[in-house]
């Protein structure tokens, strides 16, 4: 009686670390774009509605599921910098630079530690 339920605690342990959620999105067709991303296991069609409600056409996008690896690729590409937050960065950057450097001149005119 113990091994059977040795046996049956090691299957659910197993089942449940093997068990991979799915992951479905609903994307542009046109551009593959990435509109929405849900988990579970809920039939499509909801994401779809959800498009159709941003303003896309019914044509124009698809939804389905995806496996939580395809997910992570995805999330990493989403996770990655925009050109336009990278020059937003630079810019930041430049302009602390640029505000430092006023402050120390500002500061020497008048500051005798500076001297």
């Amino acid at each position: 009686m113990r091994k059977l339920l040795l046996s049956i605690i090691l299957i659910l342990l197993l089942s449940d670390i093997c068990y991979a959620e799915r992951v479905r999105v609903c994307v542009e067709n046109k551009t593959g774009k990435l509109i929405e991303m849900q988990s579970g296991e809920a039939p499509l069609g909801t994401l779809t509605q959800n498009a159709i409600i941003a303003g896309y056409k019914k044509d124009d996008v698809t939804e389905k599921y995806i496996t939580q690896e395809e997910w992570k690729v995805i999330k990493t590409e989403l996770d990655k910098p925009t050109p336009e937050q990278i020059y937003e960065v630079k810019v930041q950057a430049k302009m602390q630079e640029i505000l430092r450097k006023q402050a120390i001149d500002e500061l020497a005119k008048t500051d005798t530690i500076i001297k």
